[in-house]
C-alpha cells in the first residue's frame, strides 16, 4: 500500500462518494471556495455513486466536478476520498477501497452501522499505517460565550439533547442519533470510556443512560418529532450550565477540519471515540430490544476482530 504526502503537494485532489445526501454539494463548495481563495491545496475533482442522480449532478457539475464511471476510475484520480453516502451499511465497502490504496479517506457519520466494522477500520489503520477520519458536525459546535468548561470543575455528568430521525436505509437510532453521542463525547475533556449503557422508549422519543468507568454518568434524550434544538446540562464538582448548540459555523469548521487532514494534520477527533460511539449506538438497539436492560460495552482489547467485518467486504466497482 503506498501512501502519498499531502504536505508535499501543492494540488489535492478529493474525489467524493455518494450523491444521495445534501453533505456531496455542500461540502465541495465549501472546499472549492476555500480552493480558490488559497486557504487550502485541497479542491474535489470528481464523484461517484450508484446510481447517478441526475438532478444531485448539475450542481456539483457547475463547481468544475466531473462524474466518473467506475469507483476505481476515482480511486485512481486522486488524492484524498470523502465518503459521503446517507447509507452507514456503505460506508465500510466503500471507504476500504480508498484506505487500501493509501487515500486519506474522511467518513460522513455514522462512521458504519456496524462495531464490528468500526473495529475493523480502526484495526485496519492501526496495522497499515492508514489514515481515515469521521466526524459529525455536532463536533464543532459554537460553545457558549465566555464560557470555560474548567470553571465547573471536574465533570460528572452531562444530560444532553437532540432531534430524532429514522431514514429507511438505516433504521433505528443510526441516520441522525450519532448527532447527540458526538455532542457528548466532544465535551468530556477525556472522552470515550463508556462501561454500560441502556436505552428506552419514552413518549417524546428515548431516553439513554451511559456509565462510564471512571464514575461519569451522562444522560442522552432524543426526540422523536426530529424538531428540538441540541442542548446540553454539564454538571460539575463546583457549578452546572446549560447551553444549546448553535450549528451557525460548525460546518464550516468540519470542513475546514476535514481539509486539514487531507493536508497531512492529524485530527483532534481519535478514531477509537468514533469507533465507541457505533457501538454505544448498536448496544443501544440491543437494550430497546431487551426492554431498557444495561448493555456492556466490549473492553477496547476485546472488540469485534477485522476478520468479522472483512468477511462481508467486497470490492465496489
Amino acid at each position: 500500500m503506498s501512501h502519498t504526502n499531502p504536505q508535499a503537494q501543492s494540488s489535492i485532489r478529493v474525489g467524493a462518494i455518494g450523491l444521495d445526501s445534501s453533505h456531496t454539494f455542500e461540502f465541495s463548495r465549501r472546499i472549492q471556495k476555500m480552493h480558490a481563495e488559497a486557504a487550502t491545496p485541497c479542491h474535489v475533482t470528481c464523484c461517484w455513486d450508484i446510481p447517478v442522480d441526475k438532478d444531485a449532478a448539475a450542481p456539483l457539475r457547475e463547481l468544475g466536478i466531473r462524474f466518473t464511471s467506475t469507483l476505481e476510475e476515482l480511486l485512481s484520480s486522486v488524492d484524498a476520498v470523502m465518503v459521503l453516502t446517507v447509507d452507514g451499511h456503505r460506508h465500510f465497502d466503500l471507504a476500504i477501497n480508498g484506505l487500501t490504496r493509501g487515500l486519506p479517506t474522511f467518513i460522513d457519520k455514522p462512521l458504519t452501522c456496524s462495531a464490528a466494522q468500526a473495529a475493523a477500520l480502526l484495526e485496519f489503520t492501526r496495522a497499515h499505517n492508514a489514515r481515515c477520519y469521521s466526524a459529525s458536525a455536532l463536533r464543532f459546535i459554537d460553545r457558549v460565550p465566555d464560557f470555560s468548561i474548567d470553571s465547573l470543575g471536574r465533570l460528572i455528568s452531562v444530560q444532553a439533547s437532540g432531534p430524532y430521525q429514522e431514514i429507511g436505509q438505516m433504521r433505528g437510532l443510526w441516520y441522525y442519533a450519532c448527532h447527540t453521542f458526538e455532542l457528548v463525547d466532544s465535551i468530556w475533556p477525556r472522552a470515550g470510556g463508556v462501561r454500560r449503557i441502556r436505552a428506552r422508549v419514552t413518549d417524546a422519543g428515548h431516553h439513554i443512560d451511559l456509565e462510564y468507568r471512571d464514575g461519569r454518568s451522562a444522560v442522552i434524550g432524543l426526540d422523536r418529532a426530529g424538531t428540538a434544538p441540541f442542548t446540553a446540562i454539564l454538571r460539575g464538582e463546583s457549578s452546572s450550565i446549560a447551553f444549546e448548540a448553535s450549528l451557525l459555523s460548525s460546518y464550516d469548521r468540519l470542513v475546514a477540519s476535514i481539509c486539514r487532514f487531507f493536508e497531512g494534520e492529524d485530527h483532534a477527533f481519535p478514531l477509537e471515540n468514533t469507533a465507541e460511539i457505533v457501538s454505544l449506538i448498536e448496544c443501544s438497539h440491543k437494550s430497546l430490544s431487551r426492554q431498557g436492560d444495561w448493555i456492556a460495552l466490549h473492553e477496547p482489547s476485546t472488540l469485534p476482530s477485522q476478520n468479522e467485518a472483512v468477511s462481508t467486504h467486497k470490492n465496489v466497482s
